[in-house]
């Protein structure tokens, strides 16, 4: 097969090959939800107060 018919079915396969959606469906319990909004409202308020090492305890430790 030549470069030109490679690409071709190269570029046909990536067309019609994936022909369905793929979806990731997140539920949230009313628990969690309350556990979430509460850690959100603790950040925020550091940050408010200046306490960054408070605001930023739930990040990853690599991040920069």
């Amino acid at each position: 097969m030549n470069g030109l018919g490679t690409i071709a079915l190269f570029s046909f396969a990536m067309i019609f090959g994936c022909h369905q959606a793929h979806t990731r469906v997140i539920v949230f319990h009313n628990e969690e939800t309350e556990v979430g909004i509460a850690e959100l409202r603790a950040v925020y308020a550091a940050f408010n107060r200046g306490d960054i090492d408070r605001a930023v305890r739930f990040l990853d430790p690599q991040i920069e």
